[in-house]
């Protein structure tokens, strides 16, 4: 069995029970503590206060993404992270008031406004769509408000927005009179979705009843009796699973991946090397991309071109089965169900290795992910570790690919003190994808060999979503 790791950076642990509230339909709610059931009706009411906030945001986030393919803002080239997280701001507007016609028709705006900059832009659009249509059949009013804003061309508006405005408004000119397309399901928010149509949810900290206090005034011994019955809490958990397979897989199956790795890296970075190619990390940039990534691709004529020895070795195979499951079921051990299922994930995997020359990888999430598991093979066990990071000094929606140099970010204090997991040959480590982590320099003798592996949503949505709002 998997032992289960808390990375809970200073809070006391202490389960309490939980009792179910009359509405699924109110986020936050399996994080709320309270006796009065009306606390429910404040929540959804702040909760609706607060969603126009994130569509903004989501906005701003945009409009930083077109400066940086613009070359104006020169932190990233790509806009592709500035999408993702503004993505996530759209998401969480919906999910802080999703029977507002008001935030579904922003959320259709600000999601076209995506679109117009995304390399899938046809599929952002579909979505945008289905967004809108919630919109209308919420207020059918909506239709003329989307029609009076397709038309409108705004100051300093982008040609690729107005472009999309078009599209928007000549398919949302077929719903007048009544004519909206029924939108039952959302396929891409199947989380939001869900919990729409529970009938319960869980409160996340259940509190005892309020008793009747005596008459007196408090003694000493009264005063001692009732801190000690305090009761601790955990917020915001980051919860990590962890386990080493050695002994349940066997010392043959780990050294023959090590072998067979350490081997094709150590060539393949030689000949980098004799080509003029010398930054270790570009050199590892280069054999991930050389991989077949895919748990299918193994058996194409590029990756049998490329590495033979590995695809082709039963390790690799047995290898392939233990991540997919891994990552299935750190899922079910910190609290989220997901599926093995063709349709919603599928995942990836690679060989990682850093030899005595200074290789790293800085600082860096998982976009697109549901979950995220490491395999170290040959690891020194007292120098290089994966470092985990406090989420309170590295929030995951920040963009790491600006910071070049080793040194140019550090976690911000008094968030700074990193969980430091230094792994043996066997361990496997698994952590939800929005927890930032990086592996340091490795200039020790003896290489850094292992095999990370994402569990992709096919719907990038949501696959932050459900591990981030665990109670």
């Amino acid at each position: 069995m998997a032992t289960l790791g808390r990375l809970l950076l200073g809070t006391t642990w202490l389960l309490q029970p939980a009792v179910s509230v009359e509405s699924c339909n109110t986020a936050g709610v399996s994080r709320a503590a309270f006796r009065d059931r009306e606390a429910v009706e404040w929540l959804r009411s702040e909760n609706e206060k607060r969603a126009p906030y994130y569509l903004k945001a989501a906005e701003r986030m945009v409009e930083k993404g077109y400066r940086q393919q613009q070359g104006i803002d020169k932190s990233n080239g790509d806009p592709f992270i500035a999408l993702y997280d503004a993505q996530h701001q759209v998401l969480g507007a919906l999910d802080l008031a999703p029977n507002n016609a008001s935030t579904w028709l922003g959320a259709g705006k600000a999601v076209a406004f995506i679109a117009s900059l995304d390399e899938d832009r046809n599929q952002r659009l579909k979505e945008a769509m289905k967004i809108f249509a919630r919109a209308c059949t919420l207020e059918p009013k909506n239709v003329e408000a989307i029609l009076k804003w397709a038309s409108k061309k705004d100051k300093d508006e982008k040609q690729e927005m107005t472009k999309v405005k078009k599209v928007v408004g000549k398919q949302v000119t077929k719903w007048k009179n009544g004519k909206v397309p029924e939108v039952q399901d959302i396929p891409f928010l199947p989380v939001l979705e869900d919990r729409g149509k529970a009938d319960v949810c869980q409160q996340g900290a259940a509190m005892d009843p309020v008793k009747k206090g005596s008459a007196g005034a408090a003694d000493p011994d009264s005063i001692g009796a009732a801190l000690s019955s305090m009761t601790v809490r955990p917020i915001f958990p980051t919860l990590i699973t962890t386990v080493n397979v050695r002994d349940y897989l066997g010392d043959a199956f780990i050294d023959k991946l090590a072998s067979i790795a350490l081997k094709k890296y150590t060539a393949f970075s030689a000949m980098r090397k004799k080509a003029g190619k010398t930054d270790p990390n570009d050199i590892n940039d280069n054999f991930f991309s050389s991989q077949a990534t895919g748990e299918r691709d193994s058996q194409s004529p590029q990756a049998q071109r490329f590495w033979p020895e590995l695809y082709n070795s039963k390790e690799y195979k047995q290898l392939l089965s233990l991540m997919k499951k891994a990552l299935l079921e750190h899922a079910r051990k910190t609290g989220y169900e997901l599926q093995d299922d063709e349709r919603s994930s599928h995942m990836v995997m690679w060989a990682a290795i850093y030899l005595q020359d200074g290789g790293r990888h800085g600082y860096h999430v998982h976009q697109g992910s549901l979950a995220s598991c490491v395999l170290y093979v040959q690891s020194p066990g007292s120098k290089t570790p994966i470092m985990f990071i406090d989420p309170r000094g590295a929030p995951p929606t920040h963009d790491y690919e600006q910071h070049l140099g080793e040194r140019d970010f550090e976690p911000i204090a008094p968030f700074h003190h990193n969980f430091q997991f230094f792994a043996q040959a066997g361990d496997l480590v698994c952590f939800p994808s929005w927890l930032v982590h990086r592996v340091p320099s490795h200039f020790e003798k003896q290489a850094r060999v292992a095999f990370p592996a994402n569990l992709q949503a096919n719907s990038a949505w949501d696959a932050w979503y459900r591990s981030s709002t665990l109670p």
